[in-house]
């Protein structure tokens, strides 16, 4: 007798391969892949669709992951920033233009910048800056200003330890291979599920 199939399982398919999670009722998509599947490379900002960090794509359009529920998922494509940049050529390459550039600062919100990235060089490999600022306008960074990031998706020269030398010539950040490709770790990403957490409250 064929077991009875779980209506409850949101099954989709993430970086390319089967995925299948039962979310709870109202849960987020940045939750699910986060805590259920361990893509820590979705980071957590606001989780108020303010900031972008969550940004993956779904059918190939960026999505804040914290406000798509998680059903909606269900028989869709998620791409997120570490199986893009495993995953596509764009997403390699334009790795290597945020480092040449060192437009991956603290690193929080570069995930979400690398995924509105390559949506935007996908569907226009040769963007103007301007489309390349209202790609990017969803998500925020307060680090770079902006400006670096721009040069990179637009991939415009940078100096590079490769160039010819000048005094104070630019050179690659020795953390930004893992911040591009989703790697680097922040506090949120290694508290194991069920962490204690608390919220000191003071007096006015």
């Amino acid at each position: 007798m064929n077991k009875p199939t779980d209506l409850s399982a949101t099954t989709f398919t993430l970086n390319g391969q089967h995925a299948q999670c039962q979310p709870a009722p109202g849960q987020r998509l940045s939750e699910m892949l986060r805590e259920q599947l361990g893509a820590r490379d979705v980071k957590i900002g606001c989780n108020a669709g303010d900031c972008g960090a969550c940004t993956v794509l779904v059918d190939g359009d960026p999505v804040c992951a914290c406000l798509m529920p998680a059903q909606q998922a269900a028989g869709r494509a998620v791409e997120t920033p570490a199986g893009l940049h495993a995953n596509d050529p764009i997403a390699h390459a334009l790795g290597e233009s945020f480092q040449n550039h060192g437009a991956a600062q603290c690193g929080i919100c570069t995930p979400g910048m690398m995924a509105s990235a390559v949506a935007l060089l996908r569907a226009n490999p040769q963007p103007t800056e301007t489309q390349v600022q209202d790609a990017l306008g969803g998500v925020l960074c307060r680090c770079t200003g902006y400006r670096k990031i721009i040069d990179a998706v637009m991939g415009a020269p940078a100096l590079t330890r490769d160039a010819p030398g000048h005094a104070g010539d630019a050179i690659r950040r020795l953390d930004g291979a893992d911040k591009v490709a989703g790697r680097e770790a922040f506090g949120d990403d290694i508290a194991p599920p069920g962490t204690l957490e608390i919220l000191v409250i003071r007096s006015p």
